[in-house]
């Protein structure tokens, strides 16, 4: 896994890609706790991964739940279409957010295109 952090506009903007499995889910979860205390607002951007697995999905929804309670901010961006269309994550995709989800960014749910 390849971890990249930037500030742009306010907010952390952390740049994931590589293989997001559970062997390589620890050191990202440590960098969310480290900013859940320290920014405001997270940008999870997905590049390109070679592999992803449930793990990965479940520290998208933790944090983002994290976030929220604490009235912060966690979006996902880049390439998060293509990775929760593969087909090991069939079913666990959400059409809506959870009851927290006020602002209408679940991690794991699939951004709206318009064609």
């Amino acid at each position: 896994m390849n971890i990249e952090e930037k500030e742009k506009d306010g907010k952390v903007v952390m740049q994931v890609s590589g293989a997001l499995t559970v062997s390589n889910v620890v050191e990202l979860h440590s960098r969310l706790r480290d900013l859940l205390n320290t920014a405001d607002a997270v940008e999870m951007e997905i590049g390109e991964t070679e592999d992803a697995d449930l793990t990965f999905l479940q520290l998208l929804c933790s944090a983002h739940r994290a976030f929220i309670t604490r009235n912060k901010r966690f979006t996902v961006t880049g390439l998060k279409n293509e990775l929760l269309s593969r087909e090991n994550f069939a079913g666990f995709t959400r059409e809506r957010g959870c009851t927290r989800d006020k602002s209408n960014d679940c991690a794991l749910m699939k951004e709206r295109t318009n064609v």
